[in-house]
């Protein structure tokens, strides 16, 4: 119920959040057909994969799944909304929404996740074991994403070593 409701949300609320992403990148000067059309990077596949592939062991690696990504986004998206603004000039509300939406709307969605987890975990539907194996992967596939992206911008990301 707590997957269901949160594409529910994803799907509706404000707007369709894919449609949240074309505002962005018409505000970005980015043309929504070129970009509807536009292949994935090898890393995004791959990404795409990986959580499809949790999500389809099993309700508690779908959450563990969805909350390892949903649980940084609130701070991410914050940040980037805030980055636009500073650093850019990006000040339309629609060319932000994306952002703006998802630093609310993951609050919600990964307490629910977690919430749900916790159930699962309390009715034995699935193993903490379970629970960490799927986060280790689903957080192993959401960096590889980034580093994908580095890669293929050609952008040094490397973190320095603590």
């Amino acid at each position: 119920a707590e997957l269901s409701d949160n594409l529910r949300e994803e799907l509706s609320v404000p707007a369709p959040h894919p449609a949240l992403w074309l505002d962005f990148a018409h505000g970005m000067g980015g043309d929504a057909e070129e970009i509807r059309s536009a292949l994935p990077t090898a890393a995004t596949a791959t990404t795409v994969a990986r959580f499809d592939a949790l999500c389809r062991k099993g309700p508690g690696a779908a959450l563990s799944a969805l909350y390892c990504y949903e649980s940084q986004q609130p701070r991410v998206a914050a940040e980037k909304a805030k980055g636009l603004a500073e650093r850019y000039g990006v000040i339309d509300a629609a060319a932000l929404s994306y952002f703006t939406v998802h630093a609310e709307a993951d609050i919600r969605h990964s307490e629910g996740e977690r919430n749900a987890i916790a159930r699962c975990l309390e009715t034995g539907a699935t193993t903490s074991d379970e629970i960490l194996a799927a986060a280790d992967q689903a957080l192993d596939a959401y960096w590889s994403l980034l580093d994908g992206i580095c890669a293929s911008t050609g952008v040094e990301c490397e973190l320095p070593v603590c």
